[in-house]
């Protein structure tokens, strides 16, 4: 059954983010990504979403933003340096304004560059586990109700086709009676 859960979680400064996506499958097909990886805890996230989910083609993203001083991508200056010196001496070598603003760095692929982060460590585990109880709450919600209106329609077609069946008993006799006649 389908489902779709997101929740996020925060303490001092660190936020962690769990998205779960869920499809039919015919038994548990777990897929689990994460920024930074979640190491040894992976093990722990994967018996929760288990436990909760027996069935599914599940999708878990999960998300650890740390404290800025922490976390922030540092600036590869010698790449800077050596685009901004390459694109001022092309300018003037065709004859262009050469009116570079910082914000043209920003096109620069690889000027910051996003380093290895520690795996998740057992202290940022539950905020991880708050955001993924969360978002298993609401993949169960969306399949409970997934699963009403499946048996509804069902129930809609068991209906009708018994409607049909008794019709075809009362015309049961009349046929036999026209095929012997």
């Amino acid at each position: 059954m389908t489902g779709f859960g997101a929740a996020a979680a925060e303490k001092t400064g660190t936020a962690a983010r769990v998205e779960i996506r869920s499809v039919n499958h015919r038994s548990l097909k777990l897929g689990v990504r994460g920024w930074p990886s979640l190491g040894p805890l992976e093990k722990d996230l994967r018996d929760r979403v288990g436990v909760t989910l027996k069935r599914g083609a599940v999708d878990v993203t999960v998300l650890v933003v740390r404290p800025a001083e922490a976390t922030a991508a540092p600036l590869q200056e010698s790449l800077a340096r050596s685009a901004v010196a390459t694109l001022q001496h092309l300018a003037t070598q065709l004859g262009l304004a050469s009116d570079l603003a910082a914000r043209d760095l920003l096109n620069i692929p690889g000027l910051f560059e996003q380093t290895w982060q520690p795996p998740v460590t057992e202290a940022e585990w539950p905020l991880v586990a708050q955001a993924l109880g969360q978002a298993l709450d609401q993949v169960l919600v969306m399949r409970q109700a997934e699963g009403q209106a499946t048996a509804a329609r069902l129930r809609e077609w068991l209906d009708a086709i018994e409607s049909y069946a008794a019709a075809a008993k009362l015309q049961a006799p009349r046929v036999v009676e026209r095929a012997l006649a």
